[in-house]
């Protein structure tokens, strides 16, 4: 890498800090100097002025807080139906009926991304009917969501998993995570995965397109020392575009012993242990203080109560880890909070961080115990959007205006993150931002108007508030001399556009470490 220093300009620069700047100085791998382009180029009067001019803005680079690259690759060698009307029988069959054709008898058909119209509670895809498009098949389907699926008789013999336990054939969970994530499966997952050399090469790709979408950092929420060890080797081959950390498993807690900020490639750490205590926010599965809409007495699914999970966290904080809690439903995070406080002091005295992955619906009386502990919630971005309609069919209208409450945590002075948890929604900074402000779905409604938070806030929770989250606010999230070179520029000022044409802004260059990760003048 260059010594050589370099001067970044741009219309407007936007710090996430109190001191107004037009020009970054990149030197090596950090911010050298953020100031006025006047005392830049005195600083340094033979460096090279990259001008991006009046329109522009430079940003600190977009920090996914919660996404599944290795999930995602894996999943695109599957059969996908996420583009398709999951209430249509008959397109579904086409599609499964064509990768049955593909593979051969008896061997296994994996599909993802499937939406029923209503969550769980309405799904048209049952056992029945996958062993009649694919008789000659194992076929085991994932929900978007990824907390559930559903699969027919020959798979769920081969899973051994009683029919009378799934008459349906619908797996929630724990078992359906056994079923296809090695991440949390006791052992191998007993759906064969896709060849690691594939996934390892999609998983490449895809990383090239967080690059491409401004993104200098995100976090993999599940994964276990295998995922280590397929990062590591992209690190090794051709470096990582993006910096990477790691949420472990807590079933893989033993393994990792020695990982704690382990760092044999600087853009690549174990950051915490991750645990769950309830389901999907859009599956309809989520532990809720009061019954679903479209039911009379399901409440969700907990996966750890308060006891189990006050034993982990303990497990966890004793290996020198941070706790990283799944936890969407009102129920599930007060449960998750109650945990929390067992082990408030020692986890102050450990300086360990207190994730709430999703935190989606809270109780009003349950924010001061947040803050009281500095939990830090990472929430969902691009899920309004995306989802917005389907959680208030499944919440209801009341009970949807506390759902992904940044106006609310932000209020009561949480540090606050935001992520997209692809692949159940878009990786899309500035789409997430968008609808953060404007909180309109995809088919126009405005969805919880009141937890609209300004363009500012919404930038600072992609990047100052995730950069907590992963706890490298250190050195990455704001611009600032001596922090990490991470940034990202864009054609115009996400401030000074529409609110509803943010996810429009062209994202003119990506730089991570001092290196211009992606360039759209060449695509690269």
């Amino acid at each position: 890498m260059s010594s050589r220093a370099l001067i970044l300009t741009a219309g407007s620069v936007i710090t996430m800090t109190d001191t107004p700047v037009s020009a970054v100085v990149i030197k090596d791998s950090t911010i050298a100097f953020a100031g006025t382009r006047e005392n830049a180029i005195q600083r340094f009067p033979r460096c090279e002025i990259v001008d991006y001019g009046p329109r522009a803005a430079i940003l600190p680079g977009f920090h996914d807080a919660h996404s599944h690259p290795e999930i995602v690759a894996e999943n695109s060698l599957y059969v996908s139906l996420s583009a398709i009307d999951s209430d249509d029988r008959t397109v579904l069959a086409q599609r499964l009926t064509a990768r049955s054709n593909q593979v051969g008898p008896g061997e296994w058909v994996r599909a993802v991304g499937f939406r029923p119209g209503q969550g769980r509670q309405q799904s048209v895809i049952d056992a029945h009917f996958l062993d009649q498009v694919c008789p000659r098949n194992p076929v085991y389907i994932t929900h978007a969501s990824s907390h559930w699926g559903v699969a027919n008789s020959e798979a769920m013999a081969l899973l051994g998993i009683p029919v009378d336990s799934a008459p349906t054939g619908a797996i929630y969970e724990k078992l359906h995570f056994d079923a296809v994530f090695p991440a949390l499966a006791e052992g191998q997952p007993r759906c064969p995965r896709a060849p690691e050399a594939a996934i390892a090469a999609n998983l490449r790709g895809l990383l090239r397109q967080y690059a491409s979408l401004g993104i200098t950092s995100t976090v993999d929420a599940l994964a276990w020392p295998g995922s280590y060890a397929l990062y590591q080797q992209l690190a090794q081959e051709e470096g990582l575009p993006v910096r990477v950390g790691l949420l472990i498993a807590h079933q893989h807690l033993k393994s990792i012993a020695g990982f704690a900020d382990r760092s044999d490639n600087d853009l690549l750490r174990v950051i915490g242990v991750k645990l769950f205590a309830d389901g999907a926010l859009s599956g309809g599965t989520c532990l809720v203080d009061e019954p679903y809409s479209n039911t009379q007495d399901y409440n969700g699914d907990e996966v750890l109560g308060e006891d189990s999970l006050a034993s982990a966290i303990e497990e966890v904080l004793d290996a020198g880890h941070s706790p990283a809690i799944h936890a969407n439903g009102d129920l599930a995070v007060h449960r998750v909070l109650g945990a929390f406080e067992r082990h408030r002091d020692r986890a102050r005295e450990l300086g360990a961080r207190l994730r709430i992955e999703h935190c989606s619906l809270v109780r009003q009386a349950d924010l001061p115990r947040m803050q009281s502990l500095g939990v830090i919630p990472v929430l969902f971005g691009t899920f309004i959007g995306v989802h917005g309609d389907l959680l208030l069919s499944l919440y209801g209208p009341e009970r949807a205006e506390r759902l992904i409450a940044a106006r609310s945590l932000l209020d009561a002075g949480l540090v606050v993150a935001a992520s997209s948890d692809s692949p159940a929604a878009p990786v899309a900074p500035l789409q997430g931002i968008q609808d953060l402000v404007t909180r309109r779905t995809s088919s126009g409604h405005k969805f919880a108007r009141r937890q609209s938070i300004s363009v500012t806030e919404a930038i600072g929770l992609y990047t100052v508030g995730a950069a907590h989250a992963a706890g490298e606010h250190h050195r990455i999230g704001r611009i600032q001399s001596g922090l990490e070179a991470d940034l990202v520029v864009l054609a115009d000022d996400p401030r000074a556009v529409s609110s509803e044409s943010i996810s429009d802004v062209e994202v003119i260059a990506t730089w991570m470490a001092g290196q211009q990760t992606w360039s759209a003048d060449n695509g690269t």
